[in-house]
């Protein structure tokens, strides 16, 4: 079927740091207002650790138009996590 694999680790997740190892219930009691300041305005805050909102967008979709550049005339499957497909539905 001719099918290829390719790995990009650039379409991985948003790097969340230490609240990647949190649940709601920690992050709600110990950083209150660090998850306030960033629900207001996840844009423009970011948290001690975690990937900027924007170079995260910029990671993705520079990843994606490699994907593109590389592999012209195929058809695309890319399985990521949710940021990562937002991200894309944003850019189009």
């Amino acid at each position: 079927m001719g099918l290829l694999l390719v790995y990009e680790p650039r379409l991985g997740d948003r790097v969340m740091g230490e609240w990647e190892v949190l649940n709601a219930d920690q992050l709600a009691v110990d950083n209150t207002q660090a998850v306030a300041a960033y629900q207001h305005d996840p844009v423009s805050f970011t948290p001690d650790g975690v990937e900027p909102l924007v170079t995260f967008q910029q990671r993705v979709l520079a990843a994606w138009q490699d994907l593109l550049l590389d592999q012209p005339q195929r058809h695309l499957l890319v399985v990521t996590h949710a940021g990562v497909s937002v991200s894309f539905w944003h850019r189009c």
